[in-house]
């Protein structure tokens, strides 16, 4: 219980909290693409909805996670950080860019066939470097 001073009331405050247990339940296991480069290793992940949840896109890159997104706002991204200046713990991909500010920029775009939503295609940067190419979901 919280009493607000100016009010003289008391507030009652309830917490919830999802157990691991719960929080599964609601969303199905990652499926993840790997994808391989020179100096990077890059996962796209989907983890598919329950009932008329939103699915979730995650871009993993190095064994760091980038972002994780609803698949409303993975259509169009466009991540943009600035380097401060002096000793920093920067992701080597941050760094081989060579400039002070880098950008993940890409998108998992639907495609759709006779008017419905059959996959997703992802394609990301991670500064001049492509990180994941033609990853494809497929929804059945």
């Amino acid at each position: 219980m919280i009493k607000h001073a100016s009010l003289g009331s008391t507030l009652a405050i309830t917490l919830c909290l999802l157990s691991p247990a719960d929080a599964s339940a609601q969303q199905s296991k990652p499926e993840c693409q790997i994808q391989a480069g020179s100096n990077f290793t890059a996962s796209m992940c989907l983890t598919r909805a329950v009932g008329l949840e939103h699915d979730l896109y995650s871009l993993i890159v190095d064994k760091a996670l980038i972002f994780t997104l609803t698949d409303d706002f993975s259509e169009d991204v466009h991540l943009k950080h600035t380097i401060p200046p002096g000793m920093t713990l920067e992701h080597p991909l941050s760094k081989a860019a060579g400039t002070p500010t880098v950008e993940i920029i890409g998108g998992c775009v639907p495609q759709s066939k006779d008017g419905m939503e059959v996959a997703r295609l992802c394609n990301f940067r991670f500064g001049p470097t492509q990180v994941i190419k033609d990853v494809r979901f497929t929804f059945e």
